[in-house]
């Protein structure tokens, strides 16, 4: 499974996020530097693509034997005795 990232400022998707630096002015360091979206410069989260609707999965998931994932609004979780 390959690792992109959905920006939580502007719902980018991408797969590398780009180092920023922000002299804030100074001649020299320290200066503040993160990671962040290659187009606003937010924050992100891992994400993957679900197999079945295609929707960014960002948090729980159910992965098959055979490598396809699943989001939690494409599957329901039931008991044994739930059924009719």
């Amino acid at each position: 499974m390959y690792n992109m990232y959905l920006c939580l400022d502007c719902d980018n998707i991408f797969e590398y996020p780009v180092r920023y630096i922000e002299s804030h002015g100074l001649d020299s360091p320290p200066y503040e530097e993160w990671y962040g979206c290659p187009k606003c410069g937010g924050a992100y989260v891992k994400t993957m693509p679900c197999s079945c609707c295609n929707n960014w999965i960002t948090s729980e998931y159910i992965e098959l034997h055979e490598g396809t994932v699943i989001c939690d609004r494409c599957y329901k979780v039931k008991n044994i005795d739930d059924a009719v």
